[in-house]
């Protein structure tokens, strides 16, 4: 427990952000841990900072030349600037001549004359891209001056610029796409993101984020209730006190699967496993008994604390007034839970829940219009009483 601040959410949106290594065989593909149950809002996130869409990421093919303007450039001499674009035809033309051309002159010639390519100006320096991107986005600085394929008439030099020199884009990452894990059966079925082709550097790690269904949500493990700290307007933890604190205790002392919190080992129940047991012994007494152990835990632990630090009146259990399990006659996964408690202050304290493994269905989605009449019922039972 952390005493003074709020602890218990709605789990909101079950997202699942999950750091994931490529497949150890291909280096192909990501394993995610749960089932996505919206492709269209997956994202990739690679080495912490680069965002991948599904597209894939790919470069242009560029050179940036090693000299700064302005130039000299002489007619017949160094004026004539040739490039062949893919697998087009080659564009020759001839540069503005004199004894200090601007860089940026020489950008707005050649964009207006050159196709597939841009010219830019950067520090001064001649940059050439690709208007395409990708393995087949490339150009080709060739030699313009007579048939011998000479390089004296070109202006490459002048410019800084490799002489018969390809230059050509590549794929950073490939595209990708959502598919079902071989020799899996449904429902829910494990996926994996799998890329058109193998990463090009193994090393590489990645990010996942994504939607999933309550039943695999890794943040509130089926519950939809988030044991995190709630945050106020300027995103510091919510502090709570007083009765409002008693009941935050006792709605974590219910929900907590037993034994999933390492540091309270103590705190929980087992509804979980309950509910859609057969009736053998009815339902209802084992989740009271559970519910009733949780408590008088919560009790013992007040005793002690009280002897080292300062537990309210307000916050402390001092009695179980009563405890109330209904099953649903609808839902077979549903229990609907009102207990009542009293603090040392003998002030009542109110908790209604209704306690559900949710699954594919998504019983407890407010946004699934199916389901409008289901929540409306159990719409009293998810706000505090």
């Amino acid at each position: 427990m952390s005493k003074g601040y709020k602890l218990l959410q709605k789990c909101p949106h079950r997202v699942v952000e999950e750091l994931v290594l490529p497949d150890s065989l291909g280096y192909q593909a990501l394993d995610v841990t749960s089932y996505i149950a919206s492709k269209k809002q997956v994202k990739v996130l690679m080495n912490g900072s680069v965002d991948v869409p599904q597209a894939g990421l790919y470069s242009v093919a560029e050179v940036l030349g090693a000299n700064e303007g302005s130039f000299r450039i002489e007619k017949d001499v160094s004026d004539r600037f040739g490039i062949r674009v893919g697998d087009g035809n080659d564009q020759v033309v001839n540069l503005y001549v004199g004894n200090q051309v601007r860089t940026e002159d020489l950008v707005a010639q050649l964009n207006a004359a050159v196709i597939g390519v841009t010219f830019s100006s950067y520090r001064g320096r001649l940059k050439i891209q690709t208007i395409t991107t990708g393995d087949q986005a490339s150009f080709y600085l060739l030699p313009t001056h007579d048939t011998s394929l000479s390089p004296t008439g070109t202006s490459h030099s002048i410019l800084g610029l490799p002489n018969r020199q390809e230059a050509r884009g590549r794929t950073v990452v490939p595209g990708w796409e959502i598919l079902l894990k071989p020799n899996t059966v449904a429902p829910l079925q494990p996926q994996r993101i799998m890329f058109r082709e193998p990463l090009r550097s193994p090393d590489s790690f990645f990010e996942v984020t994504y939607y999933t269904v309550r039943v695999q949500c890794l943040r509130c493990l089926g519950t939809g209730i988030e044991y995190d700290y709630s945050p106020n307007v300027q995103g510091d933890p919510t502090p709570i006190i007083g009765a409002d604190f008693l009941l935050q205790m006792v709605e974590k002392s219910i929900l907590t699967a037993l034994g999933s919190d390492r540091f309270a080992t103590w705190m929980g129940t087992e509804l979980m496993s309950l509910v859609g047991m057969k009736n053998v012994i009815p339902i209802q007494t084992q989740a009271r008994t559970q519910i009733t152990k949780a408590l008088q835990n919560i009790q013992s632990i007040q005793v002690k604390q009280r002897k080292v630090q300062n537990v309210t009146d307000e916050e402390f259990l001092a009695s179980v007034e009563e405890i109330s399990v209904t099953p649903s006659k609808q839902y077979r996964t549903v229990l609907f839970i009102e207990v009542t408690v009293r603090n040392a202050s003998g002030e009542p304290v109110y908790l209604r829940r209704a306690v559900d493994t949710g699954g594919a269905k998504e019983l407890l989605d407010p946004d699934n219009p199916n389901l409008e009449p289901y929540y409306n019922q159990l719409r009293g039972y998810l706000l505090r009483g």
